[in-house]
């Protein structure tokens, strides 16, 4: 049985996955590290925008940072994260298409 403290850290950790952009930057960085630049471009968002949320992934756990010069390179603090997302299709399809009669292509 999970201790209240580690419910916590479960409700923290779907609690970073639950915005739209910050799953975008994490994808962003499904093949390896990136700047806040690369990321920026890859999300589709403004760099300031991009490094107030790395941050926030970063805070929570999920993003390592390293320096290189004057640049920033985040990576995944767990690779198996991405496998996790990507695996919550199998979740998220049929539940939309019951939800709200939305196919989605496998």
């Amino acid at each position: 049985m999970d201790t209240l403290d580690y419910i916590d850290l479960k409700a923290q950790f779907f609690q970073a996955l639950s915005n739209p952009n910050r799953l975008r930057i994490l994808k962003a960085l499904e093949h390896g590290p990136k700047n806040v630049q690369a990321i920026a471009e890859a999300a589709g968002m403004s760099e300031s925008k991009t490094s107030n949320l790395l941050k926030q992934l970063s805070f929570a756990g999920l993003l390592v940072c390293h320096q290189h010069g004057r640049k920033r390179y985040y990576s995944l603090f767990n690779p198996c994260l991405i496998e996790w997302i990507n695996g919550s299709r199998g979740f998220v399809a049929p539940m939309l298409t019951r939800k709200m009669g939305i196919s989605l292509a496998a």
